[in-house]
């Protein structure tokens, strides 16, 4: 088994911070124990005895108990295929290396979508995702807890989402057509963004960026589906695109008229109302 790599933003993050202490160390200890694609069983007593080999006191319970937690949270999903439990690690590509060609479990559903936080064997009354649909059962209304405004959401509101981006970034091409395509890229992201501090500051951090936006005249190929491959998501989130005085320490530049007339007033060299030009 390769060794795992732990970033140190695990100290900040908001989820792994809302893990109880036996949670956390389960996840830690799951990392080593799915594959090169974050990807192994959910059976109960398979993880009990890998993850808890010398530890006697624990059961089925403490298993079943930890598993429900990060899944609730969503530093894990849980699927079943042909009723099998199997669980994975969401943006496992991003932080950690994948060496073999193939894993060794099956892949969960394209259009997984985080509904459920266990599986059948689990013992739970919510099912659980499975590989054909996902059940109307679990499905979470559009309009329960908005991930525009940066709460949890596991169905993001796309209309909301799209509008904040045209509002914001107008000077990039503006979203006209809501397609599948794009609902699934931003649920795809959607747990990172709210990590991050939500839809509204990733979108101010890319309309501040001279380069992302084309006003340093270096680059323009900029746009919403580009923000949001995870790539170019880490990249952003990161500060890669952030402007020179940015990272020198200096305060951001505003685009906002209103912003730029107060700084006008405040400078010194800003006319008194009787001065005559």
């Amino acid at each position: 088994m390769p060794n795992r790599i732990i970033k140190e933003n695990i100290r900040t993050s908001n989820k792994v911070n809302k893990t109880s202490d036996a949670g956390f160390r389960f996840w830690i200890y799951l990392m080593t124990y799915v594959d090169d694609y974050g990807r192994g069983s959910a059976d109960l007593d398979i993880l009990k005895g890998f993850v808890y080999p010398k530890q006697v006191n624990k059961t089925r319970k403490n298993v079943e108990d930890a598993l429900k937690e990060l899944a609730s949270i969503g530093l894990i999903r849980l699927y079943e295929i042909d009723g099998e439990p199997f669980l994975y690690f969401p943006n496992w590509d991003e932080h950690q290396t994948v060496r073999n060609k193939r894993s060794k479990f099956p892949a969960p559903p394209d259009d997984c979508v985080q509904s459920a936080t266990t599986c059948k064997q689990l013992q739970a009354n919510v099912p659980v995702i499975q590989s054909e649909s996902i059940s109307e059962s679990v499905s979470v209304s559009n309009h329960t807890a908005p991930a525009a405004r940066g709460e949890r959401s596991e169905t993001p509101d796309y209309d909301a989402i799209v509008s904040l981006f045209n509002s914001i970034c107008r000077g990039l091409p503006s979203i006209r057509d809501l397609t599948d395509k794009r609902k699934k890229a931003i649920r795809a992201v959607a747990p990172r963004v709210e990590e991050y501090g939500g839809w509204e500051k990733l979108f101010k951090t890319v309309q501040h960026s001279d380069f992302l936006t084309g006003r340093s005249g270096a680059w323009t190929n900029c746009g919403f589906d580009w923000i949001l491959k995870p790539g170019n998501l880490t990249k952003i989130m990161e500060g890669n695109y952030r402007n020179a005085d940015e990272a020198s320490g200096q305060p951001p530049p505003s685009y906002d008229i209103e912003e730029m007339e107060r700084r006008l007033r405040e400078s010194p060299v800003w006319p008194e109302p009787n001065n005559v030009i």
